[in-house]
């Protein structure tokens, strides 16, 4: 009897153990997220920076006939942008159109942000984000379907 009781706890502290070994991995930040720490004169840590690292591409909707509908398609590769109050955000931007007259921005009004592209460049854009909310984002060539949502959580 004491065989089965000992065996049962044995049991389940290895479950247990297993279930927070996988929560702490599902729990770990994206690859893309480094932190830093700034330290004073004195080598005291005031505080940890996260650098978030994000790629943004235009894309094109092959189904949308810009002759029909007004609109031409384009999009960005990432819709949705979250990050936290306090992260330094970095954006590798890239302009994939061939044709150097077709040109894409973008344009995060809440940060002054307004970079634009000619057609086959790249920028890089980097910001400290400071203001915890909800902030449109979006290219000032193709209203309205090119945008997206830049969230900072407080």
């Amino acid at each position: 009897m004491n065989d089965r009781i000992i065996f049962s706890l044995a049991a389940a502290v290895a479950i247990a153990s297993s279930v927070g070994i996988l929560w702490v991995f599902l729990s770990a930040p994206p690859m893309a997220q480094t932190a830093t720490a700034q330290t004073t004169q004195d080598n005291t840590v005031t505080s940890m920076v996260n650098r978030r690292t994000f790629y943004l591409f235009n894309a094109e909707l092959d189904q949308v006939d810009e002759t029909k509908t007004g609109v031409a398609g384009d999009i960005y590769s990432l819709q949705t942008i979250i990050v936290k109050k306090g992260d330094r955000v970095d954006i590798k931007f890239f302009n994939t159109e061939p044709d150097k007259d077709e040109r894409h921005s973008f344009t995060l009004p809440a940060y002054q942000i307004n970079k634009k592209l000619d057609g086959g460049d790249k920028a890089d854009i980097g910001f400290v984000a400071n203001k915890a909310g909800f902030f449109e984002y979006y290219c000032i060539f193709h209203q309205p379907e090119m945008r997206g949502q830049f969230i900072v959580e407080d």
